[in-house]
């Protein structure tokens, strides 16, 4: 969904039909040069698809349901959110059963039978996909492909055969006076994207594309989906296991880091309290990425988890733990308290992440922090990192704009919003 006038990349991320890119590059090739592991670029038929204009249909594989929305091209370039839905799972199904898609085509026939052609799209877990920002040295348009695929290849030392690599023009630089182009360069895992591919191929719905969700947020600040000023933005989600952050310079995804630390650290921090008694003092723990993985409890502590992970949703006000509340009944300071250290040590993560990319950039750094996770429910723990980072903090929340919402269509609840935005990467992404 970006401006168009520009170099397109060869295929775009994950093997599937090209997008548009910002204004600032060059046209683009005739004739793209070949690169090793890049197809070609789009076929008439995805042309086809974009004249018509069907609805898009975005859909989110979660561990639990399957979240849908249907967006409709609106006045100008201006698109609205005319649908959404929530399937769960049936007993025992998951995306690897062997009944998943019999169940997926269900879900998508009742989604889209008053649509015709819709293009559906989906995603893969961003934590699976290596990106790099890159500054090449200006060459003619026919060389470009070539020479960002070897630049990205001295850094990142990856398969052809086993990932799908592709890349995001973003345009002209000065660097100590010499022009360059700007780049993002990425690959992910072909099995995976090959394993979505047919899950949708199997339930009779094929995928126009495939995405990852910092490209959502990529396209939803470059058209202004969520209006703000600052030009440095950077998005934290956290997660069940592992957390995200996503740096944005000028609207362009330059930095995306993975930390191996989320809500279970928080939730085992309550565990052992529970367990022993005691204090934890993580506070003062080492930073380390390895040292965030925490020890899996013995079938002994098992029961001890479980009301934890009670304790620590209904702490959240989280909607699945409404009917299944903890036997323990403990102040949200106590809780509050529990968790603190834990989530210290994330906060740490993140600050050290703002700072590289502070030096790496040369820039003052990052103006705005959006949040997204289901730990945006408790303000005690949004509060707390906005605090400690200094930095203006906001709840990712682009369904809160009247403007994207159709006709008739109320906001999705706060707890559904996260799964829906994901849902809806085709509409907010440099692919398509």
């Amino acid at each position: 969904m970006a401006k168009s006038n520009t170099i397109s990349s060869t295929e775009k991320l994950l093997d599937l039909i090209r997008g548009k890119q910002p204004p600032k590059g060059p046209p683009p090739p005739a004739d793209p040069p070949a690169v090793p592991g890049v197809s070609d670029l789009s076929s008439r038929f995805g042309r086809l698809l974009q004249f018509r204009r069907p609805a898009t249909i975005g859909v989110s594989l979660g561990y639990t349901d399957v979240k849908l929305v249907k967006i409709h091209q609106a006045s100008g370039s201006n698109q609205e959110l005319v649908g959404y839905h929530s399937v769960d799972y049936p007993p025992d199904i998951n995306p690897e059963h062997p009944d998943f898609p019999s169940f997926l085509k269900r879900a998508l026939y009742d989604f889209t039978r008053d649509t015709k052609l819709p293009e559906i799209w989906s995603s893969i877990s961003s934590a699976r996909v290596e990106s790099r920002y890159l500054k090449l040295p200006k060459v003619p348009r026919r060389q470009i492909a070539n020479t960002v695929f070897w630049t990205y290849k001295k850094e990142v030392n990856f398969s052809e055969t086993e990932s799908v690599f592709d890349f995001d023009f973003f345009g002209e630089t000065l660097e100590d006076g010499v022009p360059k182009f700007e780049v993002l360069a990425y690959t992910a895992p072909r099995q995976e994207v090959d394993q979505l591919k047919q899950v949708f191929s199997r339930s009779g719905f094929a995928l126009t594309g495939i995405s990852i969700v910092p490209f959502l947020l990529q396209n939803l600040l470059r058209n202004q989906w969520i209006p703000i000023e600052s030009e440095n933005v950077c998005s934290l989600y956290i997660g069940r296991d592992w957390s995200r952050i996503d740096i944005y310079l000028k609207y362009n995804l330059v930095l995306s880091r993975g930390i191996k630390a989320g809500m279970n650290s928080m939730i085992e921090a309550i565990r052992q309290q529970l367990s022993d008694g005691s204090t934890i003092d993580m506070a003062n723990a080492g930073d380390e990425e390895s040292e965030l993985e925490t020890t899996p409890p013995d079938n002994r502590g098992l029961e001890g988890l479980e009301e934890a992970r009670r304790i620590f949703f209904s702490f959240i006000h989280h909607p699945a733990f409404a009917d299944l509340a903890p036997e323990q009944h403990l102040p949200d300071n106590d809780i509050y308290q529990m968790v603190l250290p834990a989530l210290q040590r994330l906060i740490r993560q993140v600050d050290r992440t703002l700072r590289h990319f502070s030096l790496k950039f040369d820039t003052v750094g990052v103006d705005k922090v959006f949040i997204s996770g289901p730990i945006n429910g408790q303000m005690l723990l949004v509060n707390t990192i906005s605090q400690f980072l200094s930095i203006d903090l906001d709840v990712l929340d682009p369904m809160g704009a009247a403007s994207s919402l159709g006709d008739g269509i109320s906001p999705p609840t706060q707890h559904h919003r996260a799964g829906i935005v994901s849902a809806g990467c085709r509409t907010c992404t440099v692919t398509k």
